[in-house]
């Protein structure tokens, strides 16, 4: 996930109604439009976020979502049925292809213990992540970009 942050800042991102991810064109150019697009749309910096429930609460608490990603394991695999990451057991083995996933966290839920999630695999696939911080990996970022010039205070280190 650093380095896709680090991409970020670097050349930004376009818009999906300009070059809309499309898997059989993952490693084609998109076109000039494009780039030119992505210029508009850059992060101009990136915090870490503790990971801690606590902190990433607070900060969703502030109007603040961030990006973490998640270790996956087999049962990550039943979300596309339920939209829902259900708790990891500890037997249970890691996914062979694709073991880890980067998602953006919107809101959490203290009855259901869950994160509410954006994915980028689509509205349909993972809504919900149940929380168990041993499965996250160790990184958590938020950012600010042109558009969200300003951060709120969130325990958060370069």
């Amino acid at each position: 996930m650093a380095s896709t942050i680090e991409a970020l800042e670097e050349f930004g991102t376009c818009l999906e109604s300009i070059w809309a991810y499309d898997i059989s064109k993952v490693n084609t150019r998109p076109n000039d439009q494009a780039y030119r697009d992505a210029k508009t749309h850059t992060i101009s910096e990136a915090l870490k976020v503790d990971i801690n429930l606590f902190e990433m609460k607070s900060c969703l608490a502030q109007g603040y979502p961030f990006a973490f990603g998640l270790r996956l394991y087999s049962s990550f695999d039943k979300a596309a049925e339920t939209g829902l990451v259900p708790m990891a057991n500890t037997s249970e083995s890691k996914r062979k292809a694709h073991g880890s996933h980067a998602l953006l966290a919107v809101g959490y839920s203290d009855r259901s213990k869950a994160f509410i999630v954006r994915n980028s695999w689509g509205e349909k696939w993972v809504s919900v992540v149940f929380v168990d911080l041993n499965s996250l990996t160790q990184l958590s970022m938020i950012v600010r970009s042109e558009e969200n010039n300003y951060f709120s205070y969130c325990n958060m280190t370069p």
